[in-house]
């Protein structure tokens, strides 16, 4: 893959110094837009002392090239630039600090880091799609049902930041890794130039009608809104590989699959796509035993292509194909199979263990309360089917039976 990008920035009108900042370094495959605290104080501000830290830090990585690990490369270089910017806070005897959102792009995939209320952008299939959380008072507020939305930008702390790098001596950085695909754009911005961009449609820009989408971006944030400082980088991916074809409708059938997960049909884009990096491919031939009625269950299957037998003893019970899924329920229950799945052709799965998708609800609180409020519906619904059918008198056993690995897919959950 081919990536090209360009940054820019501008100052706010009447602001002493432009205390945004961007990175754009292709050799490296990092870049990165910064937003600090208004400095008037010699030295560097915050946002040049960040990135020039975060640079310094991947460049030193070992394995900076392996896509495995650049979750863990950013994590630790934006932890070094908190360091760095909190040092010099502290020796200044003044706030240092700053919001930072950056991607590091290795072969065709990108991996997001951010803190504060820069945002990330994709544009792909002709849509604009917000890939990162605003860490400020307003939107957390919100997001943790504090607030409503009217609330919560009427409150004097709306926007507030709840985190930036160098606002104190730890930093908490979210991150996200997304499949790139030839002709997607990633728009990285401060809050200076995003405040713009629900009053223009932007796809034009994005799309080469200016020759600098950047600078464009900027320019016309500023003639919105001149009172901040604007800056944007804009990444630009080019594949001609035989196979991109092939990686689009994978990719694409993969997110609309998660999409009709019962379990995860709430989450945002975003939230999909952290959903979708937790699954590992399997590629099994016919006849091929993915679970086995009685094994514990540990794992989510979602079917890409290809057919699935489900057998409970000698009977089928179900066939599943393209966009299906079962084992839902084991992502929370190590409960036995009640059912074998068996592959009748040659069949594409994606697999999600129960140790992966755990790992994630605890480090994303909203995600896990959402998936966890979904499940408390299903089996809500499922329960209430089982009292409509069941006697009186049977009631109590047959409830036992309502979490079945097999979630909606098995013929017996109700």
């Amino acid at each position: 893959m081919e990536i090209s990008a360009s940054g820019f920035t501008l100052r706010g009108a009447g602001r002493p110094r432009n205390d945004d900042a961007y990175l754009v370094d292709e050799s490296l495959g990092l870049f990165a837009v910064c937003d600090g605290l208004p400095h008037a104080g010699p030295g560097p501000a915050a946002a040049e002392r960040a990135l020039d830290a975060i640079a310094h830090h991947v460049r030193s990585e070992p394995h900076r090239d392996d896509a495995t690990e650049a979750a863990g490369i950013l994590r630790r270089a934006f932890e070094a630039a908190n360091e760095v910017v909190y040092a010099a806070g502290r020796r200044a005897g003044q706030p240092y600090a700053t919001t930072c959102t950056a991607v590091l792009v290795q072969g065709d995939t990108a991996t997001l880091a951010h803190v504060g209320n820069g945002r990330v952008y994709l544009f792909r299939n002709d849509r604009l799609d917000l890939l990162t959380d605003d860490h400020d008072y307003r939107h957390e507020a919100v997001r943790n049902g504090i607030l409503t939305p009217h609330q919560a930008l009427r409150s004097p702390f709306a926007r507030r930041l709840t985190r930036a790098v160098g606002m104190r001596d730890t930093v908490a950085v979210d991150t996200l890794r997304i499949p790139l695909l030839d002709g997607d754009r990633l728009l990285l911005c401060t809050d200076g130039t995003y405040g713009c961009l629900d009053r223009i449609d932007p796809r034009g820009l994005l799309l080469g009608a200016h020759a600098d989408p950047a600078e464009a971006l900027v320019r016309i944030a500023i003639e919105h809104d001149a009172s901040d400082d604007a800056t944007s980088v804009v990444l630009t991916v080019r594949a001609d590989a035989p196979d991109q074809r092939t990686r689009k409708t994978r990719v694409g059938l993969a997110l609309r699959a998660i999409e009709h997960v019962p379990l995860f049909a709430d989450l945002t884009l975003r939230e999909r796509y952290a959903i979708l990096d937790l699954f590992r491919p399997v590629t099994v031939g016919p006849g091929h035993p993915i679970v086995r009625q009685g094994d514990p269950g540990d794992s989510l299957y979602v079917v890409l292509d290809g057919l699935v037998d489900v057998r409970r003893g000698s009977k089928r019970v179900a066939s599943l194909g393209a966009g299906a899924h079962f084992g839902e329920m084991a992502l929370l229950s190590k409960r036995p199979r009640s059912a074998t799945v068996t592959s009748r052709a040659p069949t594409h799965l994606l697999e999600m263990s129960r140790r992966d998708f755990l790992d994630l609800v605890a480090r994303d609180a909203t995600l896990g309360a959402k998936v966890l409020w979904r499940l408390a519906q299903m089996l809500s619904l499922r329960l209430d089917d089982l009292y409509a059918l069941v006697p009186d008198e049977g009631r109590d056993t047959a409830a036992l039976s309502i979490l079945s690995p097999f979630g909606d897919d098995d013929p017996d959950a109700t």
